[in-house]
């Protein structure tokens, strides 16, 4: 492996003077260099052996999906010492979660619904292309979304996680930010297909639109004590319809299974331990978020999930999940929705946010939609 050098503003790599740092990643750092007809950008891998490796492969995949307008464009590659790859890409303004970050800031909380509509059909279209070549972006999130806003011209880059789909399904769950994982990445549920992506794109348009996040699992507030309150007559209606359709001791069986799942997943003392521990923790939250949103998910999937799931098919730690309409969290959210805006924009939302990624909306699909066509 390489040494690594630091580069700085004024060096030269390859044909290009650098200029200021872009961007700053785990895998590496972004620079501009305007040394060239026209401003570009320059990634450049950090000095470990998966850095590398990262960016060999961003490249190669970039290569594969040129010639959308709305996928980051490479320009160049740079070969430099013992093969290490340097990427030379288009020079664009911000990222989507810069702008929607600055919106919220000055007090608007929104940018206007025709100029979101506008960015969301970029999107949909770079996710449109990436899907024909048999690509799912396996990240998509704001940050991943570069745009200029002088324009509104909207790029998909930082593609490096992105999977070639070859078959009918992935084998692992694409390892997409949290705040946008699909309900089959959470419950390690195959299949994982291209429309696990979809539920990713339903998050970042409604963080477009409303500048809150759809789900935001890390922060959720929840009070694990039992309550009598909690033990509302809708549960216990649940509750006994569950235990009418399957024996006491199959119940049983199945809890003491979980029970020593649990004890073995968590006995260990180490720090992976307790990461994986905080991890099914946020996993939680995510669940009961989307509980509330969407509705409970089959007894089928609470039945197979106990890690997640006790055998009343409750969500481990919570007594009760209270449901909220999407339209009435929109307009907590954004209270310049109206309301037929508010009902209009969840329409649109919710074919992406099916629970079975088999009957999730495409990208082309979502591309004629009334909301989005309007």
């Amino acid at each position: 492996m390489p040494n690594y050098k630091s580069f700085r503003k004024g060096d030269v790599l390859g044909a290009y003077t650098l200029g200021k740092v872009l961007g700053d990643g785990r895998f590496g750092i972004v620079m501009e260099s305007v040394s060239q007809h026209q401003p570009v950008a320059i990634k450049i891998p950090r000095h470990f052996e998966e850095a590398v490796e990262s960016i060999q492969d961003e490249i190669k995949i970039m290569r594969v999906l040129h010639g959308s307008p709305y996928v980051l464009s490479l320009l160049d590659v740079i070969t430099g010492d013992q093969g290490i790859q340097y990427a030379v890409m288009e020079r664009m303004e911000t990222t989507m979660y810069t702008m929607l970050y600055e919106l919220s800031k000055e007090g608007m909380h929104r940018m206007d619904i025709p100029v979101a509509k506008h960015y969301i059909r970029q999107m949909m279209t770079g996710m449109a292309w990436m899907h024909d070549h048999c690509y799912s972006n396996s990240d998509l999130k704001p940050e991943n979304i570069l745009v200029n806003t002088q324009t509104r011209q909207l790029r998909l880059c930082d593609v490096g996680h992105a999977r070639h789909f070859t078959g009918t399904s992935f084998a692992d769950a694409p390892q997409t930010t949290q705040n946008y994982r699909a309900v089959e990445s959470i419950l390690n549920r195959r299949p994982f297909t291209l429309k696990t992506d979809m539920w990713s794109v339903a998050c970042v348009c409604y963080e477009i639109v409303n500048t809150y996040m759809l789900f935001d699992p890390e922060f959720e507030e929840t009070d694990f004590s039992p309550s009598d309150e909690d033990a509302s007559e809708e549960a216990e209606e649940a509750e006994e319809a569950e235990e009418a359709e399957e024996e006491e001791a199959e119940e049983a069986e199945a809890e003491e299974a979980a029970a020593n799942t649990l004890s073995s997943k968590w006995s260990s003392s180490s720090e992976d331990s307790e990461d994986e521990e905080d991890q099914l923790e946020i996993d939680l939250n995510h669940l009961e978020q989307i509980t509330e949103l969407l509705g409970n998910f089959s007894r089928q999937v609470r039945k197979r999930h106990r890690i997640f799931f006790n055998a009343k098919g409750m969500l481990r730690g919570r007594t009760f999940v209270e449901q909220t309409d999407l339209e009435d969290k929109m307009k907590r959210d954004n209270t310049l929705l109206t309301s037929e805006q508010a009902l209009a924009f969840k329409d649109f939302l919710l074919p992406m946010l099916r629970f079975r990624e088999a009957e999730r909306f495409t990208p082309a699909d979502m591309l004629r939609h009334t909301w989005l066509r309007t």
